[in-house]
């Protein structure tokens, strides 16, 4: 088979978007985690919401990942553990420390896709999904200081 450069960077393409993918799968594992933890209602409320929001932003790049020929894998990285702990640990705490722990992996997805703007806006149609998504974790990072802050 001849590969060509249009190949492989599709390829290369659809692992990154499907590295997003599995990040966000991994928050909608950690928000789950989290909502089992804290004891105020209106904080499983809110991670409830937030939970929901990750779930767009798979979809947006899921559409993205179909548009260039890819499969989407939609599993959870087995690398989570560390997330995980940081929710447990946080829980035996307070509320505050959970979401700490929470904002903390959102963090990590803005680096994510900041990474992910500045290595693939060439492709068209990709930065506007990118970006919008990026735009979305920023949200939940402030919603979730929020609540940090009111926890203090």
């Amino acid at each position: 088979m001849f590969v060509t450069h249009e190949k492989i960077a599709v390829e290369f393409l659809l692992d990154d978007l499907n590295d997003l993918v599995r990040s966000h799968c991994d928050l909608i594992a950690t928000y789950e985690d989290a909502q089992k933890q804290v004891r105020s209602s209106q904080l499983q409320e809110l991670l409830d919401q937030l939970r929901l929001d990750h779930r767009v932003n798979i979809k947006l790049l899921g559409q993205l990942v179909a548009d260039h020929g890819g499969e989407l894998n939609a599993s959870p990285d087995s690398g989570q553990l560390p997330q995980k702990m940081r929710v447990i640990f946080g829980s035996l705490l307070s509320d505050g420390a959970v979401i700490r722990a929470v904002h903390n992996a959102e963090a990590k997805l803005l680096q994510e896709y900041t990474r992910a703007l500045n290595n693939l806006t060439y492709i068209p149609g990709l930065e506007a999904v990118l970006e919008s998504n990026r735009l979305a974790t920023q949200r939940r990072q402030g919603r979730l200081q929020i609540a940090i802050s009111l926890d203090d």
